[in-house]
């Protein structure tokens, strides 16, 4: 499975990352209801994905957990 770009709302200054994988159901629900609690809460689903992403897409992954830093 190849890299799939980073949404393009992302930024390095938001202090609070949700990730959720678009086949998650559950946690795209959950995320997308954090996301609205906080101007600092940035949800970002991943695409072609389910629950594990670090798993299933470790590139995307990786780059989301360095944007974060």
């Amino acid at each position: 499975m190849s890299a799939l770009p980073l949404a393009a709302n992302s930024t390095k200054h938001s202090s609070h990352q949700l990730l959720a994988g678009e086949l998650d159901l559950k946690f795209v629900r959950v995320n997308a209801e954090m996301s609205q609690l906080g101007k600092l809460m940035q949800f970002n689903l991943v695409k072609q994905c389910g629950h594990n992403i670090h798993f299933e897409n470790a590139d995307v992954f990786a780059e989301y957990v360095q944007l974060f830093f």
